[in-house]
């Protein structure tokens, strides 16, 4: 409940309530995206994860099915939910209004799903700061790749996750993956980080 009063918060604060820019409801019949956007609506979870996946390998191309993908990280299916969240980032990897998205996969029970929207906000950089506190809080025990992660994607975030040195500095005490991650993200937050 804290996290979700923090993420509602954050977002007002910072713009992150506008939908994706670039949506197309509506993609003509030989258009080569409407076969993959209509096998998202599939009832079988292999072919809907095989479309997202072929939208992802188009890259900025399949900008039109951002929606259509977004709609599918509440899938069920967990390899679709992870799928959908890959094709994301590399369709639109710096796009700002996919940051609540994302963070909303920060609690999915798939460690799949909750590490590529990790790595998703990671790619974004400066415009995920209001994932910092959610990925602060992943340091703090858990997966030690989730952790690594995080500690990455908190170094991607740069100065604007200065929150977060706090967290950062109490990973150095950790394994030596997560300390060597931990000290990278903390050198690129700069100076902001520093006692």
């Amino acid at each position: 409940m804290k996290r979700l009063f923090f993420f509602a918060i954050s977002c007002l604060a910072l713009g992150c309530d506008s939908a994706p820019q670039g949506s197309i409801p509506e993609v003509p019949a030989g258009d080569p995206l409407a076969e993959p956007i209509a096998d998202l609506k599939s009832s079988d979870p292999v072919k809907r994860k095989a479309a997202a996946h072929i939208l992802g390998d188009m890259g900025p191309q399949a900008k039109p099915a951002t929606e259509r993908l977004i709609a599918a990280l509440d899938d069920d299916d967990a390899a679709v939910r992870t799928e959908a969240a890959w094709s994301l980032t590399r369709i639109g990897s710096n796009d700002k209004a996919l940051v609540p998205y994302l963070i909303e996969k920060l609690d999915d029970e798939s460690e799949e799903t909750l590490g590529t929207a990790v790595i998703g906000l990671g790619r974004i950089g400066p415009d995920a700061e209001p994932a910092v506190p959610i990925l602060a809080e992943l340091l703090q025990g858990g997966n030690p790749l989730v952790q690594r992660l995080a500690a990455e994607a908190l170094g991607e975030i740069g100065p604007r996750a200065a929150a977060a040195a706090p967290a950062l500095k109490a990973a150095l005490e950790g394994d030596p993956g997560l300390r060597r991650v931990a000290a990278k993200a903390l050198e690129k937050i700069g100076p902001v980080a520093a006692p």
